[in-house]
């Protein structure tokens, strides 16, 4: 089985009169900061002028304190990885402006080689073998004339800030895209708050450790062998800020580096750390005897 995660969409809003030069300060050398070039795009919706940035992306710009919404696709972002853009580093610094806010950041982990397929997670649910805190799990298969054109299982509903998706991505592209037709994918959408907090931990811990967080604290399978090897591969998850809080430097020094020392200490059976965390965890009542 071969996996691999990534970034599938990031779109970030602009507060008021600012602009993307205020978002990213002296780097005038990013592609996305580039002069936006004209475009017959039709804006979104609440939305009254459209434009595409360069190399990739959209803008779309209201009025008055609307303000501005910066859309990167996942082949966006990958053209924007062409030529030089560390990903992570953009969103970061997104994360951290006073002049930005981050609407929607999807994550999405492919599963190739395993014959993994979207129906054996509705299998699961309707086997009861699927735990999860969405109220509901629905299933949409597309046809062609000639047959199916792959099944799509969401978890969740589209308009929660948390929404989970599985489909088969090499059927849906009917075997054409990099990974022919055995290619599963697994993806979450977060919006609003919640995106925020998600973005902030992609880059402090990457987007596999998060994406794995994101989607166990929300939908868990028991009897799923090539579910359970996704996550296993991964390694360790990620510390996710509760939504809603500001990003502080305290705090991306603690997930990245306090977090990771104390771990570290922890797996080499440090008795001073280890007995520290148990103790901190008795009187947080996180751990009882």
């Amino acid at each position: 089985m071969d996996t691999r995660h990534l970034i599938d969409w990031f779109s970030f809003s602009i507060l008021g009169d600012y602009s993307l030069s205020d978002v990213f300060p002296h780097e005038d050398n990013l592609p996305c900061v580039a002069s936006v070039q004209p475009a017959e795009m039709i804006p979104l919706r609440r939305y009254g002028i459209a434009a595409a940035l360069s190399p990739a992306g959209r803008i779309d710009i209201g009025s008055g304190q609307q303000g501005k919404l910066v859309t990167f696709t996942g082949g966006d972002l990958a053209a924007l990885e062409l030529t030089g853009v560390n990903i992570l580093e953009l969103i970061e610094k997104v994360v951290r402006s006073q002049y930005a806010r981050v609407a929607r950041i999807d994550l999405a982990s492919d599963i190739v080689n395993a014959g993994a397929m979207a129906d054996d997670i509705y299998a699961a649910w309707k086997n009861g073998g699927v735990k999860t805190r969405a109220g509901k799990v629905t299933r949409i298969e597309a046809q062609s004339k000639s047959g199916s054109l792959g099944v799509t299982v969401s978890i969740g509903s589209r308009s929660s800030e948390r929404f989970v998706r599985v489909y088969d991505k090499g059927i849906q592209t009917e075997g054409k895209g990099e990974y022919g037709k055995d290619w599963l994918r697994v993806e979450v959408e977060a919006k609003g708050r919640y995106a925020r907090s998600i973005a902030a931990a992609v880059f402090s811990h990457g987007v596999g450790p998060t994406i794995k967080t994101v989607i166990l604290s929300y939908v868990t399978i028991g009897d799923l062998q090539w579910w359970n090897d996704l996550w296993e591969n991964v390694g360790s998850g990620a510390s996710i800020l509760k939504p809603g809080r500001k990003v502080t430097e305290s705090d991306v020094w603690l997930h990245t580096v306090a977090l990771a020392n104390v771990c570290e200490a922890i797996e080499g059976h440090d008795a001073i750390v280890v007995s520290q965390v148990i103790a901190s965890l008795r009187s947080a009542g996180v751990l009882t005897d």
